[in-house]
């Protein structure tokens, strides 16, 4: 009786699944048959048009994206320049090399700009300069003469500005009688943004049809650009929908074409160009064949019974499993917890696949874990050698790939090891983690710093030339002398070698700023020396 029960378990097991497979695909068939027609005429169709027009949508997105990254990068360049000691210099009449060598047609061409104007402090016209995209002649605009900022305007900042200056831009658009120009404008302030405001520098670019299509090639949409008359009313042009400026995209359909517009406006608000994305409806074409198709499938479903019931085993059971497997292969071969089986189902092979998930999240968080403490020193609690390390290669490449410029600093603990004899090793470990606590202090948001070994410690500064990281390694000697640190308030100080990019690479720079921080510590200690010049590409 007992042998009886086993050898039917199987079985019974098996007509529960054919059981399970046969109700699903009458049901799907009843359904299918019944309902065909409410689901098409009053939720497919109409779903197809709302993602048709989700989709219009996230094209006009993306297009006001573009013009906003084009905006953002207008504005670093104008802020990169603005903060500059050269500039700072200029505007108050102290630097009479800078327009010869800073404001020249290569500039402009480099920069991607059109217009550029130098203020004083009271907001007179220093320096300006605006040409024709396509002639490359200079043009008189009224909009940039000397006329225009004799009086008080809008884009100057004036002297008695407060900081901090990061955020300090003003920016938009403006027509003019060469075209519209998207502009910005910062305050003239030196390195570092530090004050006081010394000048406005504005810089423009005019939206030219080529800046246009690179802007349709960069977000794969097509869109129409519509410069408005001085003075158009809010509505929208002949067979385009309305858009007002600031207003979200406003969708319509004129026949198999979706529209979305948005308008660009000047600083008061006024309506200057509007942009038209335009997209066919081949979602609502596609879905409508689709449809089609599916009342075919539905009088044929029932000649599929035997092949539904074997892909519903294959479903439910083998591929799963087989899901399984190819997970494990994955995570032994890898070594990466990243992909999840993600079944739902109340069954074994459910119940099994939550748990291998489970155990993977488990898993994953552990590594997530153990790689952040391979990456920072115990000590110091900063980034370690190795950590430090890969951050410069990545600096590296990127300072090469884009011909920025970028220093580290090698700094060394003076006279360590005189700590450790006579102050005992828990000093020296305090001094170590004091003089992290100092440089996470006093490093920029942009810059990294780490461990590099014993008592050496290195600090990446990307976007610096030889010049600023001689500023920044000694504003880091200075606060390294002046604290004091641990319960005895000790006091060191440290020898700060600098080095600069250059064409023997990662290797070289480190291998330079050593030299250089033995150089200091040669010196007498407590100072900086700075790489040979000519030895790296800092400048």
């Amino acid at each position: 009786m007992r042998r009886t029960t086993t050898n039917l378990e199987p079985t019974l097991r098996g007509l529960s699944l054919t059981y399970k497979a046969m109700l699903l695909i009458v049901a799907a068939w009843v359904a299918a048959t019944v309902g065909i027609v409410i689901v098409q005429s009053a939720i497919v169709l109409p779903s197809f048009a709302a993602l048709e027009e989700r989709e219009t949508l996230k094209d006009a997105e993306r297009v006001a994206q573009a013009f906003a990254a084009e905006a953002a990068d207008l504005e670093k360049l104008t802020r990169d320049w603005a903060a500059w000691d050269e500039t700072w210099r200029f505007v108050q009449g102290s630097n009479p090399g800078y327009a010869a060598q800073n404001l020249n047609d290569e500039s402009f061409r480099s920069l991607g700009i059109h217009a550029m104007v130098l203020l004083d402090a009271a907001g007179r016209m220093v320096w300006g300069r605006v040409i024709d995209p396509l002639s490359r002649r200079e043009l008189g605009l009224a909009e940039f003469s000397r006329e225009a900022f004799a009086a008080a305007n809008p884009l100057a900042w004036d002297a008695g500005t407060p900081g901090p200056f990061a955020g300090a831009v003003r920016q938009g658009y403006m027509a003019t009688a060469a075209g519209i120009l998207m502009y910005a404008s910062c305050p003239v302030i030196r390195n570092y943004e530090e004050g006081p405001v010394r000048g406005t520098l504005i810089e423009g670019r005019f939206l030219t049809e080529s800046l246009l299509q690179e802007l349709r090639l960069r977000v794969r949409a097509s869109f129409r650009f519509e410069a408005l008359p001085a003075g158009a009313p809010e509505g929208a042009p002949e067979g385009a929908p309305e858009g007002g400026s600031g207003n979200a995209p406003v969708i319509s359909r004129a026949g198999s074409v979706m529209r979305a517009a948005f308008a660009l406006g000047d600083a008061r608000g006024a309506p200057l160009a509007r942009i038209i994305v335009e997209r066919p409806t081949e979602i609502i074409a596609r879905g409508r064949t689709t449809l089609y198709w599916s009342l075919g499938s539905v009088l044929v479903a029932l000649a599929g019974v035997v092949v539904a019931l074997s892909l519903l085993l294959r479903r439910t059971v083998l591929e799963p499993i087989w899901r399984l497997t190819r997970m494990v292969v994955s995570i032994r071969t890898t070594g990466t917890f990243v992909a999840r089986l993600g079944l739902r189902s109340s069954d074994e092979v459910g119940t099994l696949a939550a748990n291998f998930d489970a155990m993977l999240d488990l898993l994953s968080e552990k590594t997530r874990a153990l790689a952040e403490m391979a990456a920072t020193d115990e000590l110091t609690e900063i980034p370690n050698r190795r950590a430090i390390l890969e951050v410069l290669g990545r600096e590296s490449a990127r300072a090469r790939r884009y011909t920025e410029p970028l220093a580290v600093l090698m700094i060394d603990i003076d006279k360590f090891k005189d700590v450790n004899d006579t102050r005992g090793h828990a000093a020296g470990d305090l001094v170590l983690k004091g003089v992290a606590a100092v440089l996470h202090s006093t490093v920029r948001d942009s810059d990294f710093a780490g461990r590099y070994g014993g008592e050496e410690f290195l600090v990446i500064l990307p976007h610096q030339d030889r010049r600023g990281a001689a500023m920044a390694a000694e504003r880091i000697r200075r606060k390294i002398a002046e604290s004091e640190m641990g319960p005895d308030r000790l006091k060191v100080t440290v020898s700060i070698g600098v080095g600069t990019i250059g064409a023997d690479g990662v290797d070289g720079m480190l291998s330079r700023a050593d030299r250089a921080m033995y150089a200091a510590k040669a010196a007498g200690r407590n100072g900086v020396s700075v790489e040979a010049q000519g030895a790296g590409g800092g400048g």
